[in-house]
This record gives structure tokens, C-alpha cells and sequence, in this order.
């Protein structure tokens, strides 16, 4: 599925049966595409294909049956109900078959990227993307089920409306467990679920009729006073202790630093640009970013790295401030 905007928050728009519904939902639309894919088998088609497809076909029915499972804990069926539907297991043997789902998606709801285990590396989605992402995912999945004959707005008419107090919850739980993980926290996050949180507790206060609301949003508020005064000051120090990166061609410090990835990797490497010549170089470890000459590049006025000499090709000189 394409997206067309991203929202890290669009997911407190809807009920957590909501988004249960459109997980399940996708995941449909991903057993009908495979469906199709192994309808059209003809004769020419070699075993090995045809096979892969059944296979993946059964894997992504499998897929659909964990998120239906979600999706009825979410209308809180009991473990019973589903080994019941599952095929007449015993309420021990569908909690055993079923729950790490439940539980992994319970974590996706509050934390729904897993991230990198290293820096500069990537991160992953724990949650559904229709899931993280259910506006644009419920109008893809309307336009699909549009196009395959099932009428307008088939999928997101369906979906359960959300009450404040439901997003309240929500929004209250994906805090408590932001607030709940070691240092350092992302402060980003803290601040941009706190302004949610204020501006859903004022209309609670406003419809409702609920004054204290207003106060707790007010609170909400000079927490996020406090946050962006810590993240001022640290951005202030963080800018006093980076030496100041000269660029080597026009001797300009409208400079700002990058990073570059490294293809086949996950890693980055560290460049630099001038925003007055446009120049941009690669930052040596060995070299000074202080250094005029060579702005941290480790060659002086950003020369070859190599220089023919006797017909052959030879390093250059590295600058001066790589030797000390």
C-alpha cells in the first residue's frame, strides 16, 4: 500500500477496535490479491511458481487469522469464544496459539516502531501500517473495494466511531508507557503528544461542560513550556560545543553538516555543505572540522583525492591538520 501523507498520531483518531478492523481489512484485501494471483494459473506456468503462490496464499490467510483474532479481543471475546470459531481448541490452547499476536499488538499501539538497534541504522514497524496509518489506509482499502465491485465507501463505512473519552485513553496510555521507558526519552515525542493531549482535553471541556479538563489541559501546557525550554537549551549547548565548519572554496561558515548513506548498508557517513556555494564534501575522522584549509575534509581546498604523476596514480597530500 502507497501512502500518500504520513501522521505518527493518526492512529488516535480511531478506536482500538477501529484499527483492529483496518488491519483486518487490509490483510483481506492481501488474501484476495493472492487469491487472484493463483486463480490465474494457466498451463504454461511452471509447478514451482504455482506452488509458491498457494504457499504464500495459505501464509497471508494464516496473517488473517491472527489479525481476526486481535480484532475480537478488541470486542473483548473471550479465549474460549475464539478456540470455539478457531476450529474447537480449548480457551488454554487459542490464549497459547494466539496471544503473543495480542500482546504484539497491544506494544504496536503505544510504540509502534521498533528502533534501530544501533545508530545510524533503520528502523521497523511493530504495528500494522494500516494500522499507523488508517486514514490513507481507509481510503485506499474504499477505493479497492470500490474498483472490485463492493460499492462505495465499503470498508470505512463500517468502521466503529470514536468517543474523546476513547481517544483520551488512548492518548493517556501511549504517554504512560512513553514516560515509563529509560533515558533519554525522545522529547519530540513528549511534546507532541502533550499539545494532543491539551488540545483534546479543552474539547472535552468545551463540549462536556467539564471544567477541571480545562485545567488539566492548562497542565499539559507548561509541561510543554518546560520540554521545549530543556530541548532550547540543550540545542544551544550542543551548538557552542560543535566547532564551527569553514567551507574550503569560498571561506564561507554558512555551513550545515549531512549525512550520506553508504550504499549496501545501513550506515551513514558524515559530509558537509556550504549553503553560499553549494559546495558539499565528505568529513574525514582524522581531520579538524576547524580547520580553513580543508573544512574537515582532510584535503586542502577540496582537491583530488589522487594526482597523476610519472603516468601514475598517486595519493595526495592529506592537509596539514591531519597530522596533528
Amino acid at each position: 500500500m502507497t501512502k500518500t501523507e504520513f501522521d505518527p498520531d493518526d492512529r488516535f483518531a480511531y478506536s482500538r477496535q477501529a484499527l483492529a478492523q483496518i488491519a483486518l481489512s487490509d490483510i483481506a484485501r492481501d488474501v484476495a490479491e493472492s487469491s487472484m494471483v493463483l486463480m490465474r494459473t494457466n498451463r504454461h506456468d511452471e509447478a514451482y511458481e504455482v506452488l509458491s503462490r498457494a504457499t504464500n496464499l495459505v501464509l497471508t490467510a494464516q496473517d488473517a487469522l491472527r489479525a481476526a483474532v486481535v480484532w475480537a479481543r478488541e470486542r473483548h471475546t473471550s479465549w474460549e469464544d475464539i478456540g470455539e470459531a478457531v476450529g474447537g481448541i480449548s480457551r488454554q490452547s487459542a490464549h497459547t496459539r494466539y496471544a503473543e499476536a495480542e500482546a504484539e499488538w497491544k506494544l504496536g499501539l503505544v510504540e509502534p516502531i521498533i528502533p534501530p538497534d544501533r545508530p545510524n541504522g533503520q528502523a521497523s514497524a511493530r504495528l500494522p501500517e494500516a494500522a499507523y496509518q488508517p486514514t490513507s489506509s481507509l481510503r485506499y482499502l474504499d477505493n479497492w473495494a470500490a474498483k472490485h465491485g463492493m460499492g462505495e465507501q465499503a470498508v470505512s463505512s463500517n468502521v466503529p466511531p470514536l468517543s474523546m473519552l476513547d481517544e483520551l485513553g488512548n492518548l493517556l496510555d501511549a504517554i504512560r508507557h512513553l514516560w515509563t521507558k529509560p533515558l533519554p526519552r525522545d522529547t519530540e515525542d513528549q511534546i507532541r503528544l502533550l499539545d494532543r493531549k491539551a488540545a483534546l482535553l479543552d474539547r472535552i471541556a468545551a463540549e462536556e461542560g467539564r471544567p477541571e479538563s480545562a485545567e488539566l489541559a492548562a497542565g499539559a501546557r507548561a509541561q510543554v513550556a518546560e520540554l521545549r525550554a530543556q530541548v532550547d537549551a540543550e540545542q544551544a549547548k550542543a551548538a557552542a560545543r560543535r566547532p564551527v565548519i569553514t567551507c574550503p572554496r569560498c571561506h564561507s561558515t554558512h555551513t550545515e553538516e549531512f549525512p550520506v548513506p553508504i550504499p549496501n548498508t545501513d550506515d551513514y557517513a558524515e559530509a558537509a555543505r556550504c549553503l553560499d556555494c553549494e559546495a558539499d564534501w565528505g568529513l574525514d575522522p582524522a581531520a579538524d572540522l576547524r580547520c580553513t584549509i580543508c573544512g574537515g575534509s582532510g584535503r586542502p581546498h577540496l582537491g583530488p583525492v589522487y594526482t597523476r604523476v610519472n603516468g601514475q596514480m598517486v595519493a595526495t597530500e592529506p592537509c596539514t591538520c591531519c597530522e596533528s
